[in-house]
């Protein structure tokens, strides 16, 4: 999903039908960004916060004290894209599972005290089997919404980070960085700035070109305080909403979400073809992921 920022306005960002691209109706306003400057949270060290009177830590600054954060992973998608019997999750990727891989960040990241991972119904008993005592396990639901429900009932932190399980190239100081802004001001999601030029298309032919200095492309985690995404989940129930992207709720529900930025290699396996792809990183990375 792409998120539209506008600094310093709460204006909603009207854009649909765009080639390549789906966009929500969404306006980042003075709420959220880092303390009001209309400036996401940048990547550190090469990008340095400026300074600003916002309660929120500066990217790149270690957690300090206990964790505060419960993950919640989502595993329990058909993987229909995959093409075979395998889920995603249990898809090797240089000798590990991607799960396992998944769960390496989230171990490695000094906000996280819990996490639990939503999987298929018909596999719990094979993850329970293969995965450590620490991870807490969850029957997914039909919907994506309902497998972040299930997970976020037994979360037992301050903040919750949802995360797609197939995204497991993420780096822990993300999660902290993510954890942390969430704390601060509510919600927060890890994006990435809009490269590709969109169109915005009607009857199957392109008609213009959609301004994309301002428009974000959703990563995930996306962090939350655990008790408003709660709420925010009751409400979308009651109103018979699934949204695909968490940061939506709090859009639709509460306003604006803090932007934190994330990194290009931050994806999520989806089809075959990822697989070279995601090699290919992790050895780039000298495997460590």
């Amino acid at each position: 999903m792409v998120h539209g920022q506008f600094s310093g306005t709460s204006k909603p960002f009207e854009a649909e039908d765009v080639v390549g691209r789906g966009i929500s109706r969404s306006g980042v306003g003075r709420e959220g960004v880092s303390g009001g400057t209309g400036v996401p949270y940048a990547l550190p060290p090469a990008d340095p916060m400026p300074a600003s009177p916002s309660s929120a830590p500066s990217p790149g600054t270690p957690p300090s004290g206990a964790p505060f954060a419960s993950a919640v992973l989502v595993a329990a998608g058909r993987s229909t894209r995959m093409g075979g019997a395998t889920r995603k999750p249990a898809i090797l990727l240089a000798g590990r599972s991607v799960l396992e891989r998944t769960l390496d960040a989230f171990r490695a990241a000094g906000t996280v005290a819990q996490i639990v991972v939503g999987v298929h119904a018909d596999d719990l008993d094979d993850w329970r089997a293969r995965l450590a005592d620490d991870i807490v396990l969850v029957a997914g639901g039909a919907e994506r919404t309902d497998s972040v429900r299930a997970g976020v009932n037994v979360a037992t932190s301050e903040v919750v980070l949802v995360h797609d399980a197939a995204r497991c190239l993420v780096r822990p100081e993300r999660l902290d960085q993510v954890a942390q802004a969430a704390r601060a001001d509510g919600a927060a999601l890890l994006a990435v700035p809009v490269r590709d030029t969109l169109h915005r298309a009607s009857e199957g032919r392109a008609v213009e070109v959609v301004e994309r200095e301002d428009l974000w492309a959703a990563q995930t985690p996306q962090a939350f305080r655990t008790n408003l995404l709660r709420s925010h989940l009751e409400r979308a129930a009651t109103d018979g909403w699934t949204p695909t992207d968490d940061a939506a709720l709090h859009e639709r529900y509460a306003g604006p979400v803090t932007l934190v930025s994330g990194d290009p290699d931050n994806l999520k396996l989806t089809t075959p073809a990822d697989v070279a792809l995601f090699e290919a990183l992790l050895a780039a990375r000298g495997n460590e992921a």
